[in-house]
Formats: structure tokens, sequence, C-alpha cells
């Protein structure tokens, strides 16, 4: 699955050699400057957020394919498309930080 590009790796977070400590207090600054790298548990979230999407897509794609109703059908396939939405963005971030 990873030589045909289907198999999404988790990321990987290296441990540094040496131990760094917090200069500034400023974890704002990624709102109003220069993004500051994003922390373990976000990129934690943020993977598990695009595989629920994921998994989502799956979902809706299969149900909207035998729902019996044309109005439940639209639904699903409205929900199919937010969630992949929320995959793009997600990966997106993921991807700016070489993840």
């Amino acid at each position: 699955m990873l030589k045909k590009g289907v198999y999404t790796r988790s990321p990987y977070i290296s441990t540094l050699e040496k131990v760094q400590f917090i200069e500034e207090q400023g974890y704002m600054h990624g709102y109003f400057t220069k993004r500051r790298p994003l922390s373990g548990m976000e990129v934690t979230v943020l993977f598990l957020g695009q595989l629920t999407n994921i998994f989502s897509k799956v979902l809706f794609t299969g149900y909207a394919q035998v729902a019996q109703y044309k109005e439940v059908r639209n639904y699903l396939q409205d929900g199919k498309k937010i969630a992949d939405k929320h995959v793009d963005v997600f990966r997106s971030i993921l991807k700016e930080d070489d993840l």
C-alpha cells in the first residue's frame, strides 16, 4: 500500500538529543507573526482528524449509494464534500510542517 501511495503513514516526531528550554512565553506568536512549529499534541489531533474525516467520506459515499430517498442522498453527498474539505485543510497544515 505504501508503494502505491494508498496508505498514509502516521507522522513521526524524532526525539531531540539535547534539551531545549523555552526562552520566550510567546505561545501566541503564530497568530500575529511567523507561525510557530506544531506541538506533538497538535500533530496527533490533526492526523486523527484527517483519518476520521477520511473514514466519514467512505461512510457517506456508501450510504449515499444505497439511500432510497433523493433528499437523504443529497444530504449524505453534502456531508462527503464537507469531510473532503476538512481532509484537505488538515493535510495542508501537516504538509506545511513537512509531516
